[in-house]
């Protein structure tokens, strides 16, 4: 039997055993899918997880649970199906027994099939709801909202649309016309093309964060940007291979002066990153994503 220590991301890690149930979400059923159970007192934790200090329980960590809805179809995909090599595979399944929790070859990592990978719920909705999502948020002043009670997760992506489709590739990264995702920002390319660092859309990120020697760190946080005055940058995002660029706008503030508002809901607080463009919450903030997955990464 598979369990799964759950990738890192900024909010936290979880271990647990992976189960198969169903998720409803509106009128739509996702039968029988894989599904992780967040128990960090479940076997034994390997030291690779424990030292991440993953979240002891929904309950306790303020949540009810992570829906796992956005870019990709599955959790890990191809790379962890297809090998065993710890510098492809990323180790985050486990085989466990009665004596704790290992990767099945010594030094190496776990395969797991994708039929028993953790799977996002959409993908196994009934025809029509099946191949993406919109998310549509507010928006909200410079200064920030106290909170942001309204929006929508639209199930199921439709050529009638208007908007731009983004679709996820089959090594997890956003593609734009069916190509990889790539964020130019000053005299830096970010994305597959430099194959040096990523560019992402991720509603999960609490900022934008993207490396930048010219913006001031916050003395009393090295996770966010202080500028004297809010500033508009801009930053071009193309596909890979049709070369079609895209100028999009968004805005730096002083994180500080921010936290210090009382708010909770920000569409301008970036901070800085180690070689990544992440395009986390507060892009959303100011735009209108809709995302198309593929049902079948493999």
């Amino acid at each position: 039997m598979l369990w799964q220590n759950a990738q890192s991301l900024g909010r936290g890690t979880d271990w647990g055993p992976i189960k198969r149930g169903d998720v409803i979400l509106g009128s739509q059923t996702a039968t029988n899918i894989p599904l992780q159970l967040i128990d960090n007192k479940f076997s034994t934790m390997p030291e690779t997880c424990a030292k991440r200090c993953p979240d002891p329980d929904p309950c306790t960590s303020g949540f009810n649970g992570i829906l796992g809805v956005g870019l990709f179809i599955l959790d890990c995909g191809n790379i962890c199906s297809d090998s065993d090599d710890a510098t492809i595979n990323p180790g985050v399944y486990f085989a466990c027994d009665s004596s704790g929790c290992y990767n099945e070859f010594q030094g190496g990592a776990l395969k797991v099939s994708s039929d028993n990978q953790v799977t996002n719920p959409v993908s196994a909705f009934s025809g029509g709801f099946n191949n993406g999502i919109t998310i549509t948020l507010p928006s909200i002043v410079e200064s920030g909202a106290a909170s942001v009670t309204t929006g929508s997760l639209g199930l199921g992506i439709h050529s009638a649309n208007s908007v731009e489709v983004y679709q996820a590739d089959e090594n997890g990264l956003i593609d734009k016309k069916s190509e990889d995702f790539i964020t130019e920002f000053g005299n830096a390319e970010f994305g597959e093309a430099s194959e040096k660092s990523l560019s992402f859309i991720d509603s999960g990120s609490n900022g934008i964060y993207f490396p930048s020697p010219s913006l001031p760190i916050c003395s009393k946080t090295n996770s966010f940007y202080c500028v004297d005055t809010p500033l508009d940058l801009v930053a071009a995002l193309l596909g890979f291979n049709d070369g079609t660029a895209e100028a999009t706008s968004f805005q730096v503030a002083d994180a500080a002066k921010l936290f210090e508002s009382g708010n909770t809901a920000f569409n301008n607080l970036c901070g800085p990153s180690s070689g990544d463009f992440d395009w986390g919450l507060p892009f959303f903030l100011v735009k209108l994503f809709m995302w198309e997955s593929k049902v079948n990464l493999l």
